[in-house]
């Protein structure tokens, strides 16, 4: 075998090497820039600690995923909210070209836990108000991005309802629709993500509200 065929083939291994290994170092400087935004979005629009295990992204695949996010309660009181699975699709190249494509934001089941007393809906409520303020001051290294969204899915959620009543106390599971919605591919219609983050807590903690008040 020719010695020149030899250093031929190990240098473009090494371009190939190197080549991933650039590769790779992009997609986990976007992986971790995936992962604080989920933390500061969803702080700022609950207005409360968000916690996860998992956040992946691929922008290569054009792909993310998070599961098992939380709203914490900040007390002993269960998690606020509990999404299990939340998807994402996206145009890759938009990424650099923005704005940003989401061909589809799919989120699986939702489970919300509600208070409810003769005065309040105890911290849901409180949520509804910090998605509103976060719209009003948002987080300011967000509000440059843009996205267009073309559908989103949200799976059904379930509430585990606390009523609080002088003197005594009782809770019930009752349960609120999902729903999916497509929207027009054009680019007068991007949104930050500040927006998204918002508009969508408001509208599971106002879901979760309903359910319990009907309840």
């Amino acid at each position: 075998m020719s010695k020149k065929w030899l250093m031929t083939s190990g240098a473009v291994g090494l371009i190939a090497v190197g080549l991933a290994a650039g590769a790779y170092f992009v997609n986990t400087t976007f992986q971790t820039s995936f992962q604080k935004a989920i933390a500061d979005l969803g702080a700022g629009a609950t207005g409360k600690k968000i916690s996860f295990e998992t956040a992946d992204l691929n922008i290569f695949t054009g792909s993310g995923s998070i599961t098992g996010l939380k709203v914490e309660s900040g007390s002993k009181d269960p998690d606020i909210f509990v999404l299990e699975t939340i998807a994402v699709d996206f145009i890759p190249w938009s990424l650099l070209l923005g704005p940003i494509k989401v061909e589809q934001l799919k989120i699986g089941k939702i489970t919300a836990n509600v208070t409810i007393s003769a005065t309040s809906v105890g911290a849901a409520a409180a949520v509804v108000a910090a998605a509103g303020q976060f719209l009003k001051k948002p987080n300011p290294d967000y509000v440059d991005i843009h996205i267009l969204l073309q559908k989103i899915e949200q799976g059904s959620g379930v509430v585990n309802v606390t009523f609080k009543l002088p003197g005594r106390s009782y809770n019930r599971r009752l349960s609120f629709a999902g729903y999916d919605k497509s929207f027009d591919d054009k680019s007068e219609d991007a949104v930050t993500p500040v927006e998204i983050a918002s508009r969508f807590v408001k509208t599971i903690a106002q879901s979760a509200i309903t359910a319990a008040k009907k309840g």
